[in-house]
C-alpha cells in the first residue's frame, strides 16, 4: 500500500527583470517535495493586483509538467494542475503601446489542504520595465464659420484637438 503524504510546494522565477518591448521570457518553476498524486495537484498562485495577468501573454504561455486549470475572477492569479515533481511555465510580458513605467508584481502561493507551502520559497516578484517612448502630441485646429463679419457680430468657434500624450506641463500652441 502506498502512503499518501502532503507535498511541499515552492515557486521560483528566472529571470525576474523583464523588458516589455524585448519580449523577455520568464520561467516560473513550481517544485513539489515529492511526485504529485495521479492526476496531478492543483496549485493556486495569486497577486494583490487585479488584472495583473494582462501584463503577460498568457495565451502564449508554454507549460511543462503543468497545465492551466483556470484564472481567478479578477485576473490577478491562476491555478495550474501540476503533473510532475518539477513544472515550468514560460511567459513573456505583453507589449502594449501605453507607457506605464516600471511595474512590480508579486505572485504568492495560496494555501490549500492539498499541499504545504515552503515558507522560504512561497512567492516571486516580477519586475516589468516599459520603455515605450511617449507619443509626441500633434495639435489640430479648426474654426467655424470660415467667414466672419465684424458688422454682423459673427461668433468664431475655434476647436483644438490633441493626438498623443500631453506632458504634465501642458502644451503651448503658437
Amino acid at each position: 500500500p502506498s502512503v499518501n503524504t502532503t507535498p511541499t510546494v515552492s515557486i521560483s522565477a528566472s529571470p525576474t527583470n523583464l523588458v516589455e518591448e524585448d519580449g523577455t521570457l520568464t520561467t516560473l518553476t513550481i517544485n513539489l517535495g515529492e511526485p504529485p498524486p495521479e492526476g496531478g495537484i492543483n496549485v493556486t498562485i495569486d497577486s494583490d493586483i487585479p488584472e495583473s495577468l494582462a501584463e503577460f501573454k498568457v495565451l502564449e504561455a508554454i507549460y511543462n509538467g503543468a497545465q492551466l486549470f483556470g484564472g481567478n475572477q479578477d485576473a490577478s492569479g491562476f491555478t495550474v494542475t501540476v503533473t510532475s515533481q518539477t513544472a515550468t511555465i514560460q511567459l513573456a510580458p505583453f507589449d502594449d503601446d501605453v507607457d506605464e513605467g516600471p511595474e512590480n508584481i508579486t505572485y504568492t502561493l495560496q494555501a490549500s489542504d492539498d499541499y504545504i507551502i515552503d515558507s522560504a520559497a512561497n512567492s516571486i516578484t516580477i519586475n516589468i520595465e516599459d520603455n515605450d517612448a511617449p507619443t509626441e502630441p500633434v495639435v489640430s485646429f479648426s474654426a467655424t464659420p470660415t467667414t466672419i463679419s465684424e458688422a454682423e457680430g459673427t461668433a468664431l468657434v475655434m476647436n483644438f484637438s490633441v493626438d498623443g500624450d500631453i506632458p504634465p506641463e501642458g502644451i503651448t500652441v503658437k
